[in-house]
């Protein structure tokens, strides 16, 4: 468990520095979450899903493959809440 739990937390870290590079200020995460405050229209839940699977050398299988390990269900809103609408 320990184990997993690191990597887990290795990757989001990972995806957390990529995005903020590629200009998506993160601005709250969870453990496997990142909120990105962006101007509207700019950006795509698309492209911070590619940002946010792991790319780390260490994140491949023996033969090079990268781990089959990628982010879904990302999604867009003009505000933050869990809460039903």
């Amino acid at each position: 468990q320990n184990v997993d739990s690191h990597l887990c937390r290795e990757i989001h870290a990972g995806a957390l520095v990529r995005l903020e590079k590629a200009g998506y200020p993160v601005v709250m995460q969870t453990h496997d979450e990142a909120v990105a405050e962006v101007p509207v229209g700019w950006g795509s839940v698309e492209e911070m899903e590619r940002l946010m699977t792991p790319t780390e050398d260490w994140a491949r299988t023996p033969d090079g493959r990268p781990w089959p390990v990628a982010p879904k269900g990302g999604w867009r809103c003009d505000m933050y809440g869990k809460w039903e609408l």
